[in-house]
């Protein structure tokens, strides 16, 4: 096999060759057009060159702009497991979850930022804190003490998550990620 690969490597090196010398001996005329004795590219040439370059221009910016919207939701989804954090460590010193994310901002012994700002990266919204006195969803929100089950929820751009919601609760081209009391 080798061997044949040879032959033809070597077949080829003297056909090129061959075409070459007789190039020399017909004095085959040069397509490129000259321009005051400098060779120059043709219009059909610079064309496809700044379409190329238009084409991957394109399939970059695509890719940065799906990039940006990962990125966006990674933040999210770190921003709702420090609120979760900090949920728990409430609930361990006051053996209740807070009735709103307002009071959560109150506790600041070593169990959150000194000034949290849980919102959402591209609009600053807030993300949506329900207490509840129940896992179930039907129980009725608690105000003040015996909030004893939570959800967080953030708006992800990515319709594609793969930890997004069964059930989508935020409107518009969003899907949400729930996160709920242990």
């Amino acid at each position: 096999m080798s061997q044949l690969t040879l032959l033809l490597g070597r077949f080829i090196i003297k056909l090129m060759l061959t075409l070459l010398d007789s190039r020399k001996k017909f004095k085959i005329a040069d397509p490129t057009p000259k321009i005051g004795g400098l060779r120059g590219f043709t219009l059909i040439e610079l064309l496809v060159v700044v379409g190329i370059i238009a084409i991957l221009t394109a399939l970059g910016a695509v890719s940065y702009s799906g990039a940006q919207v990962r990125a966006r939701d990674t933040q999210r989804k770190s921003d709702v497991a420090v609120y979760q954090s900090a949920l728990e460590c409430y609930f361990a010193s006051k053996h209740s979850y807070p009735a709103t994310g307002a009071q959560l901002a109150l506790l600041n012994e070593n169990c959150t930022r000194e000034n949290p700002a849980f919102v959402d990266p591209k609009t600053a919204a807030s993300y949506i804190y329900n207490p509840y006195t129940s896992s179930a969803k039907t129980s009725p929100a608690c105000s003040g003490t015996g909030c004893f089950y939570y959800e967080i929820v953030a708006c992800l751009e990515n319709t594609n998550d793969s930890q997004k919601d069964a059930v989508d609760t935020c409107a518009g081209a969003t899907v949400s990620y729930t996160v709920k009391a242990p």
